[in-house]
């Protein structure tokens, strides 16, 4: 069946995984953004795909454990146990 759910993950002390539901055998080009918040803006990391035209994953949070702007890097897994679990959001 191949790969139809992946799991991101940014800093589970800061923000929760979000799980993407991907057309199978697709292709991503994902660009990494982040914002540094204050008391006013909160922090934030998002990854949209430049070939499907669609965010894939937002994490926003507004205590943030580090100095600066937040990394932009995230780790994406795949397993047959997470193509089981419910998606936060889609490639189509």
């Amino acid at each position: 069946m191949g790969i139809t759910v992946l799991e991101i993950s940014y800093d589970p002390d800061v923000v929760q995984n979000q799980y993407v539901g991907v057309t199978p055998g697709s292709t991503h080009i994902i660009n990494i953004d982040v914002g540094e918040g204050n008391e006013d803006i909160e922090y934030s990391v998002y990854g949209y795909c430049d070939i499907h035209k669609k965010v894939l994953f937002d994490f926003e949070w507004w205590d943030e454990p580090y100095l600066g702007e937040p990394g932009a890097s995230v780790n994406i897994s795949w397993s047959p146990e997470i193509n089981k679990h419910a998606v936060d959001r889609t490639d189509y």
